[in-house]
């Protein structure tokens, strides 16, 4: 009697078991039964298989050695001799002396003639050549349209005035305005009063710039003549007087005769 799990046949009459049955503790029994088949019979792969051999002394370059070759992912044999030699290049020895140049052989005959060359680059531009003379004037193009109107120029500048036009006839006197007030008077006419001025000769022992400041005890009241006699003055003044001139000092000489003003 054959067993079936979800309509699929397991285990046949025979109480043969079938390849449908999946796996058996995670392991494909058919997938494992197909590389069993693959061993030789008999065979004896394990360890203590390998360590049983024989052990020889008497290596020959012909004896064959396992080599697993990686480029095609399989196990494959070789000689010891071909194993040996196939280990990585040596580094290159050390160049040998150079020989004696051997005597020149005979000349060969010509080749063919090679293809042509590609093209070389081009070259550097020359340089420009003179200008050629003016030709002539060609004729006179057709008149273009009107072109579209401009937008208007700025103001231009005012120009000159001109002639003054001839004088009117004179109107009529007008009516006299009112007297306006009277006004202030910085004159002073009082002889030595502050703000009044005089005529002296500078005996202060030093020359009065125009502007300069001298006490009145230094200058006498004078005329414009040259003399030393006090007697021929009005005296010296009082308080303190401006120069609006330019005096020098000593009473002999015309050069310390000023306009002054008293400020104090």
């Amino acid at each position: 009697m054959a067993i079936k799990v979800g309509g699929t046949e397991v285990i046949d009459g025979s109480r043969n078991i079938t390849t449908d049955i999946g796996t058996v503790d995670g392991r494909d029994v058919a997938t494992d039964g197909t590389k069993l088949d693959t061993v030789a019979t008999n065979a004896d792969v394990t360890d203590a298989a390998l360590t049983a051999n024989a052990t020889i002394t008497s290596v020959a370059t012909d004896d064959l050695v396992p080599v697993y070759d990686t480029s095609a992912s399989a196990w494959k044999k070789a000689t010891i001799a071909n194993a040996g030699t196939s280990g990585p290049t040596g580094p290159t020895g050390s160049a040998g002396p150079t020989g004696p140049t051997g005597p020149a052989g005979p000349a060969g005959p010509a080749g063919p003639t090679g293809s042509a060359g590609p093209t070389g680059p081009t070259g550097p531009d020359g340089d420009d050549g003179s200008n050629g003379g003016t030709g002539p004037t060609g004729p006179t193009g057709p008149t273009g349209p009107t072109g579209p109107a401009g937008s208007n120029g700025s103001n231009g500048s005012t120009g000159p005035t001109g002639p003054t036009g001839p004088t009117g006839s004179g109107g009529g006197t007008g009516p006299t305005g009112p007297t306006g007030p009277t006004g202030t008077s910085n004159f002073v006419n009082t002889f030595d009063a502050t703000g009044s001025y005089c005529f002296c000769a500078n005996n202060s022992g030093s020359t009065v710039a125009g502007g300069g400041s001298v006490a009145g005890s230094s200058i006498y009241a004078s005329s414009t003549g040259a003399h030393a006699a006090t007697s021929l003055m009005s005296g010296t003044r009082s308080g303190t007087w401006r120069c609006m001139g330019h005096s020098l000092t000593g009473l002999s000489s015309t050069f310390s005769r000023s306009l002054f003003i008293r400020i104090s």
